[in-house]
């Protein structure tokens, strides 16, 4: 027989009280509060309480590779165009950290300079337009 536990914080569980003496989500330790359960089964229990079947598989067949045949001929696939250029957007916009002056950082992708600690993006940072 297995017991398990739940936390009484966040009330996530089904940790094996012999594995886990804390829980993983809130790093609350293991205490009176939180609740413990039985089980009596043949299953194992993940970390999410979620049952699996024991470690049981069937055993697996053999497997053969097919002939490799010289005479098979190369499939022909036809002719397929060549792909068109990627759109595109005729601009482009780049800011500038206002704290560090670091800069030219995509003003799509980044909303924070990774020059000075992650400063967010404000209204005192310019702003560039490059056309392509």
């Amino acid at each position: 027989m297995s017991t398990y536990w739940y936390c009484c914080q966040c009330g996530h569980g089904g940790y094996n009280v012999a594995v886990n003496t804390f829980c993983p989500e809130c790093f609350h330790n293991r205490c009176s509060y939180c609740s413990t359960v039985n089980h009596d089964t043949p299953y194992s229990y993940s970390e999410g309480g979620a049952g699996v079947a024991a470690n049981h598989s069937p055993p697996l067949r053999a497997m053969t590779s097919a002939p490799l045949v010289p005479e098979h001929a190369m499939l022909d696939h036809g002719c397929f165009p060549a792909p068109s250029a990627a759109p595109s957007d005729p601009e482009e916009y780049y800011w500038q950290c206002c704290s560090c002056k670091s800069g030219f950082m995509s003003y799509a992708l980044e909303t924070g300079c990774n020059n000075c600690w992650n400063h967010n993006r404000c209204g005192s940072c310019p702003i560039e337009v490059v056309k392509r």
